[in-house]
């Protein structure tokens, strides 16, 4: 036969008592405390009614500028590669293919000199107040030195020469545990996925409806046009082009809404 422990006896019938007592007086609990919140109620609003004084706004205390942190990607470029019956040549783009164009540097450059406007009176042209990272793209190691140019004009304080209102400021690359990040990278996992992505019944749909539309590119551009990935490619080529004001041929221009992002 188990036996219990007087403690524990003594305890429960304490718990059952406090229970059974609090269950004959509920109701009378309930009135009491339902009152005592109707009161605190009345005298919060008899003291709102009665005080002049403003309700409580948020601290007004003066704000202040701290860090300016900037993310944003290269400017133009050149097209990767042309189609085979591209009317336009190679030798246009001077800087090389998939090079940041002049365009390009004129972007960040503005960029530079517009954000320097809007902090002049946070920022000065001293070079140790600011770090940079790029990625390890020429075009947007190029886009940085253009950018930094503008933002960064030196004072005469900065400037070692008359000749050029230029400063140089180091720029290095994103890295972590001695590999470069900020650029594409070899994943296992991500090539498999997007293996399985391009011969996935939906990838399947999507070239069957537009099997068309991609015969009516592969004609004319001289380029196998079969998936959404070469579409792609082909749109970031004209797109380049356009931009540049260079010749679109009439086709390029039937179902492309520009810019392809």
């Amino acid at each position: 036969m188990f036996v219990f422990p007087r403690p524990l006896i003594r305890n429960s019938l304490l718990i059952l008592i406090t229970l059974a007592v609090l269950f004959c007086i509920k109701d009378s609990l309930f009135e009491m405390l339902t009152g005592i919140s109707a009161l605190t109620e009345g005298n919060d609003f008899n003291n709102h009614e009665s005080t002049s004084q403003p309700p409580t706004t948020r601290n007004t205390t003066k704000r202040e500028l701290m860090l300016i942190q900037m993310l944003f990607r290269h400017g133009h470029r050149a097209p990767f590669m042309l189609y085979p019956y591209d009317p336009n040549s190679e030798d246009f783009w001077k800087e090389g293919m998939g090079m940041l164009t002049q365009l390009g540097r004129l972007q960040h450059y503005a960029m530079g000199v517009h954000l320097q406007q809007r902090y002049k009176d946070f920022i000065t042209t001293n070079p140790k107040e600011i770090e940079m990272i790029n990625s390890n793209n020429f075009r947007c190691q190029y886009g940085v030195y253009c950018f930094i140019a503008g933002m960064y004009e030196p004072t005469k304080e900065f400037s070692f020469t008359d000749e050029i209102k230029w400063q140089p400021i180091i720029s290095r690359q994103a890295e972590y545990k001695g590999k470069s990040v900020l650029t594409r990278g070899k994943c296992k996992i991500s090539d498999e996925d997007s293996y399985a992505l391009k011969r996935s019944v939906e990838a399947n749909r999507t070239k069957e409806k537009y099997h068309d539309l991609y015969n009516f590119w592969s004609r004319n551009s001289g380029r196998l046009i079969d998936s959404w990935v070469l579409a792609s490619d082909l749109g970031k080529t004209l797109a380049c082009e356009k931009e540049y004001n260079l010749t679109i041929p009439e086709w390029g221009l039937k179902y492309w809404s520009f810019p392809v992002k």
